[in-house]
C-alpha cells in the first residue's frame, strides 16, 4: 500500500456517509408500516356508520340519507335481470321496472311491497 491508500479510504467512507440516507433501513421501515397500519385500523374501526347529507348519521344505521329536497333512488331492474341476480341476500331492495313496484327479498323469495297513491284530502276527509 502506497502513501495514498488512507486518504483513497477516508474517500470511500466519506461517499458512504454522504449516500447513508439511500440505504434501506429496516427497523424504520417496520416503525413506519406499523403506523400505517395502526392508523388504517383506527379510521376502519371509527367508519361503523356513513351519512350522506348529515355529519351526523343516527348511530343505529349502517347509512344514514338525510335530504329535504331529494328522495332516495334504489336500484332499479327488470324482473328478469332481479332474477338474474346470483344470490341476493335478506332484505335486499330493487324497484322492478316490469311491475311498478318496490321488491324485497326474503326467505321465501321477492316480494313487493304494496303500495297506495295519496289522496289529496286524506286529512280533511277524516276530520
Amino acid at each position: 500500500m502506497g502513501p495514498w491508500a488512507n486518504a483513497e479510504v477516508r474517500h470511500r467512507n466519506k461517499k458512504l456517509k454522504q449516500h447513508d440516507h439511500l440505504k434501506f433501513k429496516p427497523e424504520k421501515m417496520k416503525k413506519k408500516l406499523l403506523l400505517l397500519l395502526f392508523l388504517t385500523v383506527t379510521v376502519i374501526a371509527n367508519a361503523q356508520n356513513v351519512g350522506i347529507g348529515t355529519t351526523s348519521p343516527n348511530t343505529s344505521a349502517l347509512l344514514d340519507v338525510s335530504s329535504t329536497a331529494k328522495g332516495f333512488l334504489p336500484p332499479r331492474a327488470t324482473t328478469a335481470q332481479r332474477d338474474a341476480i346470483a344470490t341476493p341476500s335478506q332484505g335486499l331492495m330493487i324497484f322492478n321496472t316490469t311491475t311498478q313496484s318496490l321488491e324485497i327479498f326474503t326467505a321465501y323469495g321477492w316480494y313487493g311491497i304494496q303500495l297506495q297513491a295519496p289522496q289529496e284530502n286524506y286529512w280533511e276527509e277524516r276530520l
